[in-house]
């Protein structure tokens, strides 16, 4: 289930969950592969 906190036009503000992490910590820290 997705809870949805805030919508608009161009973007969805979600909360995260589990199947998120690694797309997450791809784009903030540029590694494959999380420790």
């Amino acid at each position: 289930m997705q809870n949805v906190v805030l919508k608009g036009k161009k973007v969805t503000i979600r909360t995260i969950e589990e199947s998120d992490i690694k797309t997450l910590w791809n784009i903030i820290f540029k590694e494959e592969s999380p420790e």
